[in-house]
């Protein structure tokens, strides 16, 4: 029996499963392995994301955002939900926010006074708080 790696898989086995993979590579050129096995391309769904940013305080939406600014969005989002919701103090959350680095250019609202205003705003209009959606989903 071929003594097994940390993996489970043998060497051998590993080996076999790189040289199909290159196999698959080189017979089908500017696919990707999966791909080029028959399974569709996964497209990157283009999004559009609510941001509180700063200069001036507002209310925007960000578009085509890297996976990595989406999440930062995200917990932003859930910070500015536990300051709405009271779990969180102000200077807490103007800590924490503050020093983040911008996204798309622009600064995350770091000023909870402010946040809240605008939450109280948007509700006022009976508008979305947030918006995580497909760009033209309704």
């Amino acid at each position: 029996m071929a003594p097994r790696s940390a993996g489970g898989k043998s060497g051998a086995r590993r080996r076999d499963y790189r040289d199909e993979y290159q196999r698959r590579r080189v017979r089908r050129p500017g696919l990707t392995a999966r791909e080029a096995t028959g399974h569709h391309r996964i497209a990157p769904k283009p999004l559009q994301m609510s941001l509180l940013v700063d200069s001036p305080a507002r209310f925007v939406l960000a578009e085509d955002l890297s996976r990595r600014d989406r999440s930062r969005a995200g917990r932003y989002a859930d910070l500015v939900g536990k300051l709405d919701a009271g779990r969180i103090a102000g200077a807490e959350f103007r800590r924490r926010v503050g020093r983040w680095k911008p996204i798309a250019g622009e600064r995350f609202l770091a000023d909870p006074e402010a946040v809240l205003a605008i939450l109280e705003q948007r509700r006022a209009q009976d508008v979305e708080v947030f918006v995580y959606q497909l760009r033209g989903a309704t």
